[in-house]
């Protein structure tokens, strides 16, 4: 009886050791698994960082184009009052040459009559 009582007892206990060698295997295999999952949540949080900054970037350059793009629509602005300045100051010269023309026409052709007129 002792012996088959002994018997019993090995066979718990190898059992055990069994169940203790597939835990400890388990255990393994959820360790390797939850140093697998932290690496790739910082792999995560490294690529959202990332994409983080090259939002940042994105918006600062679309904030200098609009910058741009506010510049130049001043400055056609202003070059279109230029041109408005130009073709008036043009204008003003034409009508200038003009009456400059007639004043000149006038008087040659009243010297012309007066050359006439006392002879």
């Amino acid at each position: 009886m002792a012996a088959s009582d002994d018997q019993r007892k090995t066979q718990q206990l190898e059992r055990s050791a069994t169940l203790l060698a597939e835990s400890q295997g388990q255990l393994a295999a959820a360790y390797r698994e939850a140093v697998e999952n932290e690496t790739a949540a910082q792999q995560a949080s490294t690529t959202l960082q990332q994409q983080g900054e090259g939002l940042r970037s994105a918006r600062n350059n679309f904030q200098i184009v609009e910058s741009n793009l506010t510049g130049s629509q001043r400055a056609m602005r202003e070059m279109h009052c230029l041109s408005n300045s130009r073709t008036f100051a043009l204008a003003a010269m034409v009508v200038l040459l003009l009456a400059t023309l007639v004043v000149v026409i006038y008087f040659a052709f009243i010297k012309k009559h007066e050359h006439h007129g006392h002879s």
